[in-house]
C-alpha cells in the first residue's frame, strides 16, 4: 500500500483507475487487517 501512495502522490498521471480498482481488489484483505489492528491500537490508548 505504500508503493501505491507513492505512485499516486509522484506519478499522479501515470495512474489510472482499472490499476487503482485491481490494487484495491489484490490487497482488500491486507488493508482491512491493517485497519483493524489500527483500531485496536486506538482502543487501548483511550482506556
Amino acid at each position: 500500500m505504500k508503493g501505491v501512495r507513492n505512485r499516486l502522490i509522484h506519478e499522479y498521471w501515470g495512474t489510472s483507475i482499472q490499476m487503482i480498482y485491481e490494487i484495491s481488489l489484490d490487497e482488500m484483505d491486507e488493508l482491512l487487517e491493517y485497519i483493524k489492528k489500527i483500531r485496536e491500537i486506538e482502543k487501548m490508548n483511550k482506556n
